[in-house]
């Protein structure tokens, strides 16, 4: 039978998460900057807290919860304006620069 990790262990596997993910968007940084700094934001939150309880207090309170999800949305709409743009088709571009703009809330990282 397999012990469940401990909180620690928890932290640490979201840590490692969040690592993996921020270094495949940085290969190709231009495509994804809101979840870049979303995800530099999360593992700030992660050194901040410092244990599992802490840091799901945190994301939890802070409005943190969806930040990442909201920023990766944000990335894909923005791409989605930009091959509008280049496509020459400015109602898609605008109706995506209009989603982006809105899945924004202030002080997010997206």
């Amino acid at each position: 039978m397999t012990r469940p990790p401990t909180p620690d262990a928890l932290l640490a596997l979201q840590r490692r998460y969040y690592e993996r993910a921020r270094s495949l968007c940085a290969e190709r940084a231009a495509l994804h900057p809101a979840a870049l700094a979303a995800l530099d934001a999360h593992l700030a939150l992660c050194d901040r807290a410092g244990t599992e309880r802490r840091f799901t207090a945190a994301l939890t309170s802070g409005g943190h919860a969806t930040a990442l999800a909201r920023a990766e949305q944000h990335d894909r709409f923005a791409g989605e304006a930009a091959i509008a743009r280049a496509l020459g088709d400015a109602a898609t571009a605008a109706a995506a620069d209009r989603a982006a703009l809105a899945l924004a809330a202030p002080g997010d990282a997206a």
